[in-house]
């Protein structure tokens, strides 16, 4: 079965600073969104990550590595790693999960 998605009608749908709007087995994609100059407060995932920067600029910080992002970046985030986002601007980004959208936390 296809299944479409207009990520501009996602965005303006959000209530949280995130939304998970494909969830699979296998598979989670969603939208993140921090206003300018909110504190990133996720936490480190099960599973590897890709970020798509669609709008701001910034850096990631992964583990002790401190990476330049700006509109257009890909960020890969390996599992189990510390990471979070820094920008002065809003910052929106789509994330793909090489699994479910699970921190690592929430393994017992």
């Amino acid at each position: 079965m296809i299944e479409h998605y207009d990520i501009d009608d996602i965005i303006s749908k959000m209530n949280n600073w995130y939304e998970t709007f494909i969830s699979k087995p296998n598979m989670a994609v969603g939208v993140l969104r921090l206003r300018a100059d909110e504190l990133d407060p996720q936490d480190p995932h099960l599973y590897d990550e890709i970020y798509y920067i669609i709008k701001g600029d910034g850096y990631i910080t992964i583990e002790d590595e401190v990476v330049d992002i700006k509109e257009g970046s890909i960020i890969f985030v390996p599992a189990y790693a510390k990471h979070k986002f820094h920008s002065k601007k809003e910052l929106i980004a789509i994330y793909v999960f090489a699994g479910e959208d699970k921190d690592v936390s929430e393994v017992k």
